[in-house]
């Protein structure tokens, strides 16, 4: 890992610190995080990407509570190092007046909130020119763990308890009491085989 380091002479107290920097890798796969929020309170942060919209797609994933200015526009340009022109897809995004992060007691992790844009691979256009997509969108998750075996057999048969929900709910009034007792109810059916794990091996009764 290469490091690079700069100073800045004669900083006091309340002084600001302004730099930039651009990143140029072959990993478009991965794409760096970038935190907008820092230990230390923030002016302004940009994160600016420069995308080839012919050969590779990003899903923009943010995270935390400050508000993050996105701007996105199409335009022909080159990417750093080459000279040939193509369809781009340039995206802004801008923070303003950051507070400095503190530690909690209770957060192990505090990346998980500070404020920071992540992007993740969508789709990539394969060797033999077709756009394949890298990741899905949750229907069709859904729809794939229908598919499988493991869960297939078990989600064709919804009606377990039918009959007894009926008799169940059939005088009571209010929403709230019926999911009262069918909770209950549930609860007295379901049993523990105290084995952990994600599909069934037996059909449920």
């Amino acid at each position: 890992m290469n490091a690079k380091k700069f100073t800045f002479p004669k900083i006091s107290d309340g002084v600001i610190l302004e730099y930039s920097y651009t990143e140029i890798s072959p990993h478009f796969i991965e794409l760096p995080r970038w935190n907008f929020q820092h230990s230390i309170p923030t002016v302004l942060s940009q994160f600016e990407t420069l995308v080839p919209t012919m050969l590779v797609g990003y899903n923009t994933i943010i995270r935390g509570y400050q508000s993050i200015n996105t701007e996105q526009k199409i335009v022909n340009a080159a990417l750093p190092g080459t000279t040939g022109i193509s369809e781009m897809k340039k995206t802004y995004h801008v923070v303003e007046m950051l507070e400095g992060t503190e530690k909690e007691k209770h957060i192990n992790n505090i990346d998980n909130y500070i404020t920071s844009v992540t992007y993740e691979v969508s789709s990539i256009r394969e060797s033999d020119g077709q756009i394949r997509p890298r990741t899905n969108s949750w229907k069709n998750v859904v729809q794939k763990v229908k598919e499988r075996n493991l869960y297939a057999k078990d989600l064709k048969y919804y009606e377990y308890f039918a009959d007894d929900i009926d008799e169940l709910t059939a005088n009571l009034a209010t929403d709230q009491e019926k999911i009262e007792a069918i909770l209950n109810f549930v609860k007295q059916k379901i049993k523990w085989n105290e084995k952990k794990g994600i599909a069934s091996n037996n059909r449920l009764k």
